[in-house]
């Protein structure tokens, strides 16, 4: 009685668990040439070096109106996911302090999120978050057609050194909404009803 009691609270726990579990949608994996790149028109940073595991940016002006532009194709849902995830490293010395990244969506809609680029380590990879703000209330989350990499001052003439790996849109606390919670809690209800009826039957 109780094994049936306890499988049954399991199976539970998984249909919660999958309720509120870990979301994130991969936007660019930079290993293995698996970015497509389209450079910016406007942008004066070439794709750079192209390694097995990252790409490398190298001697990149911090300039905001610099950058290269990865275009997406399908285009990517990430609403509901409110922060962006960089896996990159410094590579060598660097001026530039900052990293903007922007999501272009199928309108040309953007939001921007920026990196504090001492944050990374300068050996090995590591993933810092940030969250992206949208710079118009038209901005569409769930059409995201390319991501830009740019520097963030106007005229800047600072170097951006770096790999990157990876980003990713992610949440990294799923809140349930109150009727899943109420669920749960009836949930838990019946069963813990059922296993005092069997008892009181056994």
């Amino acid at each position: 009685m109780i094994v049936k009691f306890l499988r049954a609270a399991a199976a539970f726990a998984a249909l919660s668990l999958s309720l509120t579990a870990f979301a994130q949608v991969t936007l660019l994996d930079l290993s293995d040439g698996n970015a497509p790149l389209d450079v910016n028109p406007q942008g004066t940073w070439g794709p750079g070096l192209q390694d097995t595991e990252f790409q490398r940016f190298w001697q990149r002006s911090n300039d905001i109106d610099s950058g290269i532009t990865f275009g997406l194709d399908p285009a990517l849902n990430i609403s509901g996911l409110d922060l962006l995830a960089l896996t990159a490293r410094i590579n060598g010395n660097h001026d530039g302090l900052t990293l903007t990244v922007t999501l272009i969506d199928s309108l040309d809609f953007t939001a921007s999120a920026i990196f504090d680029l001492a944050a990374f380590d300068n050996e090995f990879f590591t993933t810092q978050n940030a969250a992206w703000t949208p710079s118009d209330f038209l901005f569409n989350p769930a059409a995201i057609r390319g991501v830009h990499f740019s520097g963030q001052i106007p005229g800047g003439v600072d170097t951006l050194n770096f790999d990157a790996q990876r980003l990713e849109a992610v949440r990294l606390s799923s809140v349930p909404e109150p009727s899943t919670y109420a669920a749960a809690g009836a949930g838990g209800l019946l069963l813990l009803a059922a296993f005092r009826r069997r008892r009181r039957q056994a």
